[in-house]
């Protein structure tokens, strides 16, 4: 547990951090701040962009540069701030309205309305009266009638006293109607025009200085400096529609906004910002002729340190430094994230703070501290892919990789390739104002697999990967998921926090006997107080025609993905494969003719099929989940077989073979990753999603190939006939592998390299030289001619068990 004082004088901060709080510091842009302040400073006017990510800071650098020209302010100068919500659409005379108004309630609050010249005063309480009668008889008249005001000695006027006595209005209504089918409009007699001219007469008025000497009995007239920012465009610019509302706004309001007197400043998203840049490249550009100014506001990646270091109230860098990290990831540069989550960790003893680390935190800070690091290495690589690079392009990479990792995290082991990160065009999957590249993307998760983040399910770059044909669009791209142990970390760190459970949007199925019980929200205090190991602790990732829940992908094929999930009818554990997402029709073919073949066939050495679905969200195959681990994932574990044990698995496989040749099926994909080693049943043949039968049609198209480079016999390649034979051959490199733990082929050669040597029958037979019967045999079942091979199955069964180590175990 970590439990370190902060400064007594700490308090939470929930808005822009104003210039005179105590503890909290400025978390960044110190210099921008004094830039705008030179802005407003050194101009009579003018309209600024300030543009940056939600939660940056942009309100804050606002509000300071507002306050320090306030306070260096001349005798005679008064700082007016104005702040406009346009968060939702707005005609331009809305705006107009609402700034007269806006302007008028802040000088008589301020107490500087009674302190202008007679007719500044007179111009703004006009303005506000026409704009709110004409307002008020919009909203409560469904005819629309318009208003009429008369300024003068109206009624009960000569009763008046003080300095409004002569602004008594007298208001009489009138209407004007055009009539055009089913259209209907109604004209105010105050218009917007009328408003936009009332509010430039304002600002040159309240702007000017009085000429001439200044009088010893009378106080000079103050010069009002008007600054209105027109605040959260982001929000509206978040909506499709949005940045055309706002270039019509702009556009309706340019003389406002570039007229002397007054300052404007719009705090709008990078959306604006790239929209302004490459509309103004093109010339001619709205937004070019109103800002006169532009700034990005960029994310502040060091604001974690500067907070610690300023609220803690002593020196505990070392101690607190994993906290940092932790910080760094969840605030990603957004100093609002950033107080919202160290205001987790704060707690008041006696009245006293405390930054308090429990040791469920210590957990989850730990597990994030650790993919900071992970993702600081990758950022101090760099990027080169321009030379000239802007903070909001660094800001956008940097950003890119949390949300990635977010992504990554709340998949909870389900593969993915670059494209369902990035999501397709018209609908991106993150954030569309990351711009997310997938060059960057796919050179972020090749750095997360390097470090073990993640783990390849699927390279088709390998030629032990089966290909398709032309393979499907994704056919071509790499296939990741998050690393197991990674995983079991991830949800240790949900279990007991609900907050992360439902961020991550992790269902927990609860370590009891009932298996099937999952969990989203709270958990049982039973289970808290004595919470399970990490190796204990299973997600469901997603749950299949509302029976099978898939737990943890298992395996990946050419145009599938195997999921060990949770038969919640049966009550038993399955293997459930998916067709890839995008599956073409031939894909979906030769799913279905898969369900066929498997459907009919019942031997000990072949998987069972138990169920077939087909819905909206994909088509899937529910099978027997055979315990145990492949053949290749064995080998690589433990190391070859000796020859006894190669023996016994071909004897096995050949049975496998014979069976199926008894019902017509070849060409099986047969490869050290088909074949399980079940401890209770030995060799078993897994995938059939390439297998042919004689009596159905053959889907592959001329002149195209289905297999694995790396186990396809000649004939395959060359696209000539296949039979049993052609499984023969893979049989014999799968006992190559068994005993050597390699291919006979060099990997350096590449995928073409290897085609060109199994069609010229080249192949690295050294590594057998000290196994003449099993050379002998692999030999014989390589044959490049197919007439030259084992022709059946049971021959070259017959050929293992004459073996002296088949003879010795009574095959």
């Amino acid at each position: 547990m970590l439990k370190l004082p902060l400064k007594p004088s700490f308090r939470y901060v929930h808005e822009p951090l104003r210039g005179d709080e105590e503890v909290i510091p400025l978390l960044g842009n110190t210099q921008l701040i004094g830039e705008l302040m030179h802005r407003l400073r050194y101009s009579r006017g003018g309209t600024f962009l300030i543009t940056g990510f939600r939660g940056v800071g942009k309100s804050t650098v606002i509000t300071r540069a507002v306050e320090g020209i306030a306070a260096e302010a001349a005798t005679n100068e008064i700082v007016i701030p104005i702040t406009i919500n346009v968060a939702r659409p707005m005609t331009p005379d809305q705006l107009l309205f609402a700034l007269v108004r806006r302007l008028y309630e802040t000088l008589q609050d301020r107490r500087v309305l009674k302190r202008l010249d007679e007719t500044a005063r007179r111009a703004v309480m006009l303005a506000h009266i026409r704009t709110s009668l004409g307002l008020k008889q919009t909203r409560s008249d469904a005819k629309e009638r318009g208003t009429s005001l008369t300024i003068g000695m109206g009624p009960g006027a000569s009763k008046m006293t003080g300095p409004a006595s002569w602004l008594a209005p007298s208001a009489g209504l009138t209407s004007k109607r055009t009539r055009s089918l089913a259209v209907e409009a109604s004209y105010l007699t105050y218009s917007d025009s009328d408003v936009e001219h009332d509010l430039g007469r304002i600002i040159d008025l309240l702007s000017r200085t009085e000429p001439g000497r200044r009088r010893w009995w009378r106080r000079a007239k103050p010069r009002v400096h008007l600054i209105v920012v027109l605040d959260e465009v982001d929000k509206l610019t978040s909506e499709p529609s949005g940045l055309g509302e706002v270039e019509r706004l702009l556009g309706n309001l340019k003389n406002t906004l570039t007229m002397r007197g007054a300052h404007f400043l719009l705090a709008a998203g990078p959306d604006l910002h790239d929209h302004a840049v490459l509309d103004a490249s093109r010339g001619n550009s709205v937004y070019e002729s109103i800002f006169a100014w532009q700034r990005y506001i960029p994310c502040s990646w060091d604001a974690p340190d500067l907070l610690l270091k300023a609220v803690l109230a002593e020196d505990a860098s070392a101690d607190a430094e994993e906290v940092v990290r932790y910080l760094r990831f969840k605030a990603r540069g957004i100093p609002r994230r950033l107080l919202q989550e160290f205001g987790k960790f704060v707690h008041w003893e006696g009245g006293h703070p405390f930054l308090v680390v429990g040791e469920h935190d210590q957990t989850r800070i730990t597990f994030y501290a650790q993919v900071e690091e992970l993702l600081l290495s990758y950022f101090r690589q760099g990027r080169s892919d321009r030379l000239f690079r802007e903070d909001i392009d660094d800001d956008r990479w940097r950003m890119a990789g949390y949300f990635v990792i977010d992504w990554i995290l709340r998949r909870q082991g389900d593969p993915f390739t670059v494209v369902d990160v990035c999501g397709p065009a018209e609908k991106p999957e993150l954030d569309p104002l990351l711009r997310l590249a997938q060059a960057d993307v796919e050179q972020l998760l090749r750095h997360l697999a390097k470090h073990d983040f993640l783990t390849v399910v699927r390279d088709p770059g390998r030629p032990d990967v089966t290909r398709i044909g032309s393979d499907s669009p994704d056919g071509s791209l790499v296939w990741y998921k998050l690393a197991d142990d990674v995983k079991r970390r991830l949800l240790g760190v949900v279990w007991g926090n609900a907050s992360e459970r439902a961020a991550l949007e992790v269902s927990l199925r609860l370590p009891l006997p009932d298996r099937g019980t999952t969990v989203s929200g709270s958990l049982p205090a039973a289970l808290l107080s004595h919470p399970p190991s990490e190796r204990d602790l299973e997600s469901v990732l997603r749950t299949v025609a509302g029976r099978y829940e898939l737990v943890e992908a298992i395996g990946a094929g050419g145009m599938s993905m195997v999921y060990r999930a949770r038969d919640l009818v049966m009550q038993r554990e399955v293997a459930v494969k998916e067709l890839r997402s995008g599956g073409s029709p031939e894909y979906q073919q030769r799913f279905r003719r898969e369900t066929k073949i498997l459907r009919e066939l019942r031997h000990p050495r072949v998987v069972r099929l138990f169920d077939m679905i087909e819905e909206e969200e994909g088509y899937f195959i529910a099978m027997q989940l055979v315990p145990g681990s492949t053949l290749h994932e064995s080998v690589a574990e433990t190391g070859p077989l000796d020859l006894a044990s190669t023996v016994l698995l071909g004897h096995q496989i050949a049975e496998a073979l014979e069976y199926l040749e008894t019902q017509q099926i070849s060409r099986i994909d047969l490869k050290p990753q088909n074949i399980m080693m079940a401890p209770d049943r030995g060799a078993v043949l897994i995938d059939f999603g390439l297998a042919k039968r004689a009596d159905l049609a053959d889907i592959t198209a001329t002149g195209s190939f289905v297999g694995t480079p790396a186990y396809m016999a000649p004939e395959s390649i060359e696209g000539g006939r296949t039979d049993i034979r052609t499984d023969i051959y893979a049989l014999g490199l799968v006992l190559y592998f068994a005993l050597t733990g390699r291919s006979p082929y060099s990997r350096e050669e590449g995928i073409q390299g290897i085609l060109a040597a199994i069609a010229q029958g080249k192949r690295d037979m050294t590594p057998l030289a000290d196994m003449a019967y099993m050379r002998n045999i692999i030999s014989k079942a390589l044959a490049t001619d197919p007439d030259n091979r084992f022709q059946h199955p049971a021959e070259i069964r017959d050929a293992l068990a004459a073996t002296p180590d088949g003879s010795a175990q009574g095959l």
